[in-house]
């Protein structure tokens, strides 16, 4: 399949051919009339889910795991960290455990999960700043729960969101970096 377009980095038109889901054949053309913009694929670092489908749902699955991929792809996200909000230990492992079972499972998802975010539990108990997360489950940080939560994800936990004023953040930072 030929796709023509402007390159988003050099404003300069191209074709280039696609065969098997790769780019083999990139070439320098004339443009002769508006042309769509031609670009690598977008990565988010913070999805929460898409389309009805959440990472933090307590009924989360792999099919809700590729629905939200494809829709993604569709749009031009080719990579993304899937993002688990603030609740209990026992979901936030649980959720991370389908994750990286699913990533392990499918080719597909593991070319386009780049690492897990985990958005809280250890964020600000104020008012405001924690935005709409859940205070019942807002706390100071763990190493213990990081480690935990690191063998639930398979090691596929990679960003996550804290609030530096949590009793222990530094010694917590400090921890989660080495690992």
């Amino acid at each position: 399949m030929r796709y023509q377009g402007i390159d988003i980095h050099s404003g300069s038109p191209l074709e280039l051919t696609v065969e098997e889901g790769l780019i083999t054949h990139l070439e320098p053309i004339e443009a002769t009339t508006a042309m769509p913009y031609l670009s690598h694929g977008f990565i988010d670092i913070q999805v929460n889910g898409y389309l009805g489908s959440d990472y933090s749902s307590p009924t989360l699955c792999e099919s809700d795991i590729v629905k939200i991929n494809a829709a993604l792809v569709k749009r031009g996200t080719t990579k993304h960290a899937p993002t688990i909000i603030t609740n209990s230990t026992q979901r936030i492992e649980r959720n991370l455990a389908v994750i990286a079972t699913a990533v392990k499972k499918d080719p597909v998802l593991a070319q386009a999960i780049v690492g897990i975010h985990l958005e809280g539990p250890y964020i600000s108990a104020e008012e405001g700043p924690r935005g709409v997360h859940d205070p019942q489950y807002a706390r100071d940080p763990s190493i213990a729960e990081l480690d935990r939560f690191i063998t639930a994800s398979e090691g596929l936990l990679k960003l996550i969101t804290l609030a530096p004023e949590r009793n222990g953040a530094i010694e917590f930072i400090s921890a989660a970096t080495k690992r």
